[in-house]
């Protein structure tokens, strides 16, 4: 008895002598940091171990216990497992990444002096809090009364305390240029050897305030020359920016221009030099475009269909008449060149070229409304021998309300008005 009691002390004891030789003699080990982090969300690849016995391999039988999520932050124990020993490695489920804070926009603004900034906007996006617009802090410190260099600072913080930064320069600059104002007319007209006072002129610059005494001005005008030329005036503000505005002035033959109550005369016995040439009158224009949109309202397209036309052009279009009809023909409805209304810029052919258009309800209400314009149709039926021209109930001549409200008013024509029918 005593020596099965033996036998079974010694075999206990040489199982137990060989369990603690396996433990010191067996290697079991992480490959690998024993602390390590892995980032929200991130794939969690674990490192490894190491786990053998007298360069046997262990690994069937080391059990793993890994219950790291990185859908949530926090600290996870990874255990591996032998029947003889535990060994384990800490995973951090961190937030490290920085918001992204995206501007509306450019980066870069030049803001135009004295002009209000308007925010462009933004939008901010964490990686784990989502959406933190609404955290955004925004720093400006833009003075658009003094030009230099600005910035808008746009930052936010997440609950991982990460933080980011993101800036819009802003350059407040002059980059308008100056305005001139000429006094008087800006087309003029002088007779050869004669000569022009010039009527003055104003400059103003948004930034520097009153340029006038900064104004260079070259007078190109050769008096001596029939021609068209210029006057030019010139100038740039301290910023560089630059203004350039011209007088244009005809110098034409010395023919005598009729004006009878102020209201310039051409007809077969009142020319116009060859080289009169306004261009078209910006008040007769404006006033044709009101009378155009009110009687598109009332139900009338008043299309423009001729307008000023120079002496050369007059008399291309006169010629090709004569050789189609005669001199005597075309003379009832064409004028020569110098004798043609739309010379000066003052008279307009609109609606529709026929004698029938007078008797349509546009024609009807042009001939009733033009003089609200100061408009008059020039050329009435059954005033032919006045005139000398036929009945052209889509030709008018800008006279201006008072004038052309009292020609209506008395049926008459402009000759008859002016007293040299």
């Amino acid at each position: 008895m005593k020596n099965k009691v033996f036998f079974i002390t010694f075999n206990g004891m040489f199982i137990l002598l060989i369990l603690l030789t396996s433990l010191y003699t067996c290697t079991f080990m992480l490959k690998g940091n024993k602390k390590v982090s892995v980032e929200y969300n991130d794939s969690y690849k674990d490192s490894g171990f190491i786990a053998n016995f007298l360069n046997i391999s262990l690994n069937k039988y080391v059990k793993v216990k890994n219950n790291v999520d990185t859908s949530k932050l926090g600290n996870y124990i990874v255990k591996y497992e032998l029947p003889f020993k535990t060994i384990e490695r800490e995973v951090e489920v961190i937030d490290s990444k920085e918001p992204v804070i995206t501007l509306n926009g450019l980066n870069e603004i030049n803001l135009t002096y004295q002009k209000e900034y308007i925010e462009e906007g933004y939008n901010a996006l964490d990686n784990y809090d989502g959406d933190i617009t609404s955290k955004v802090l925004v720093e400006k410190n833009i003075d658009v009364n003094k030009l230099g260099d600005y910035q808008i600072k746009y930052s936010v913080i997440d609950s991982s305390n990460n933080k980011s930064e993101v800036i819009r320069n802003i350059k407040v600059v002059d980059n308008i240029a100056p305005i001139i104002t000429l006094k008087g007319n800006k087309k003029i007209t002088v007779k050869v050897n004669g000569d022009y006072s010039d009527e003055g002129y104003f400059a103003n610059d948004n930034y520097d305030g009153n340029l006038t005494d900064k104004v260079k001005v070259t007078n190109n005008v050769n008096y001596k020359q029939v021609g068209t030329y210029s006057i030019n005036y010139e100038v740039t503000d301290s910023n560089g920016n630059y203004t350039i505005e011209k007088r244009v002035v005809n110098v034409i033959e010395n023919i005598e221009i009729t004006y009878i109550k102020g209201i310039l005369l051409v007809n077969k016995k009142y020319h116009l030099p060859a080289n009169y040439n306004p261009g078209v009158n910006s008040e007769a224009y404006n006033a044709l475009l009101r009378l155009q949109q009110d009687g598109m309202s009332n139900g009338h397209s008043l299309p423009l269909l001729s307008g000023f036309r120079s002496y050369n052009t007059q008399k291309n279009l006169y010629n090709s008449y004569v050789a189609k009809d005669g001199v005597a023909l075309a003379s009832t409805y064409s004028a020569r060149p110098g004798e043609s209304e739309h010379q000066t810029g003052l008279a307009f052919d609109i609606g529709r070229i026929s004698d029938s258009f007078g008797n349509t309800s546009a024609g009807i209400w042009l001939k009733e409304n033009a003089h609200r314009y100061g408009f008059i149709i020039r050329y009435l039926k059954g005033k032919e021998s006045i005139t000398g021209y036929k009945y052209e109930p889509w030709h008018i001549r800008y006279v201006g309300e008072g004038a052309a409200t009292e020609i209506y008013n008395a049926g008459i024509t402009l000759e008859e008005y002016l007293g040299v029918a």
